[in-house]
């Protein structure tokens, strides 16, 4: 008898589209690739959908380009891009001149090499020795700081190709690097080592605005003492969002853009500064299920939790935790329908949420809601949202969203 895996299991009996991948008991696209006209209809889809408008994602990478002085530019599109389809937008970012990606899993960058992304990639995380065979036989350049850096050499030594390198230096944020004060003596090391070519060295701010400087100063001593050896580094960079946008000497050989290239600013400060103005990529709809209405005294949801105290009608929408909504949304948060505004109301669960209103026919099942974006002469922001829940992350909101939701580039 053959012996068939979970997964195959799953894809032959119809549960799961080939392509995808499981992790715990929760199916992703593992490329999230866009949605062609042919199998997804706007005008009937019910269930949420994010559209991602290459215009304004064009649109930031030229207001980044400008305040960098056209300095090339690396843009981080780790985590699903941040909500907005990791290999969508990598494909897309070649084709308007994008001078390199960044991730920070091993898997998001096979998967851009799988669906044909020819431009540089840059893993930040980890590998291990099995997985140097990956990163040489695709191409891809690895950040290094530690030993792992001489099985890479092997593996490509034994391929007769040169492994390209990163290297990751600690200069006080204390997540991953060599330390500032031992790296001169690794650097050497990794220069020594004969399958490999060091084609960049970088470091990540801490974002504390008089720490950055020490670390910045640091890390250009630590590249001042390579050089003054003959030792050849590639690219320097340092800058990601925010010190694109505060630190303009950090700019150094290349910027490392990440939130910027989605629309959204990197902390309130710039959010009010607005250095450059950059427009939001991402929108999030869905299609009210059903309306009904509900008479004094009717309740909402598990346990009752929402009680009307008059007679209403009420708007069921197909998103829910699940999706990615927060429950804090729940009483605090606004969406938009027919170009209004009106508050989440009742109780949300991992599927479904509601909005109330007055009037019979304000609202029928199929209206377009739109929780992220513009609807008529209204906008709601994801920064709206998040100041609304109490100063949730936008970072954790958009790198929330599920993986599954459709992206369909607009």
């Amino acid at each position: 008898m053959t012996k068939i895996d979970r997964r195959d299991f799953i894809q032959k009996a119809g549960i799961l589209p080939a392509g995808a991948m499981i992790a715990g008991n929760i199916s992703f696209m593992a490329c999230s690739l866009p949605i062609s006209p042919e199998t997804f209809d706007l005008n009937k889809q019910y269930d949420p959908w994010i559209e991602i408008s290459r215009k304004n994602v064009k649109w930031n990478i030229d207001q980044i380009r400008k305040i960098t002085d056209n300095k090339p530019v690396m843009a981080v599109i780790k985590c699903n891009a941040y909500g907005h389809g990791t290999v969508s937008m990598g494909k897309y970012l070649e084709s308007i001149g994008i001078e390199g990606l960044a991730v920070v899993k091993m898997h998001e960058a096979l998967d851009l090499r799988k669906a044909g992304v020819k431009v540089p990639i840059l893993n930040f995380g980890p590998f291990s020795d099995e997985e140097s065979k990956l990163v040489v036989q695709n191409d891809i350049m690895q950040s290094v700081f530690n030993n792992n850096v001489v099985a890479l050499n092997k593996v490509a030594q034994s391929q007769g190709k040169i492994a390209r390198v990163h290297l990751k230096i600690d200069t006080g944020l204390g997540r991953v690097g060599i330390p500032y004060y031992q790296a001169y003596q690794f650097i050497k090391r990794v220069a020594g080592l004969g399958n490999i070519k060091i084609v960049g060295i970088f470091m990540t701010f801490t974002e504390d605005p008089e720490f950055d400087k020490v670390q910045l100063k640091r890390f250009n001593e630590l590249c001042e003492k390579a050089k003054q050896n003959n030792i050849e580094l590639g690219y320097r960079h340092a800058a990601s969002s925010d010190a694109v946008l505060r630190l303009p000497e950090a700019h150094l050989d290349m910027v490392r853009p990440g939130i910027l290239i989605y629309g959204h600013y990197p902390n309130d400060e710039e959010y009010k500064l607005q250095r450059i103005k950059v427009k939001p990529a991402l929108t999030l709809k869905a299609r009210i299920s059903q309306v009904k209405k509900l008479r004094k005294g009717d309740s909402v949801s598990y346990h009752r939790v929402y009680k009307v105290d008059k007679n209403c009608w009420l708007a069921t929408l197909p998103i829910g935790n699940y999706d990615g909504l927060p429950q804090l949304v729940v009483n605090n948060a606004q969406i938009l329908a027919h170009g209004n505004r009106y508050t989440f109301t009742a109780g949300m669960t991992a599927n479904h949420s509601y909005l109330r209103f007055n009037k019979e026919d304000e609202m029928v099942s199929g209206d377009e809601i739109v929780f992220i974006g513009e609807q008529g002469k209204e906008n709601i922001f994801v920064e709206d949202i998040t100041k609304k829940i109490g100063n949730y992350s936008i970072y954790t909101f958009l790198m929330q969203l599920n993986p599954v939701i459709p992206r369909i580039y607009v």
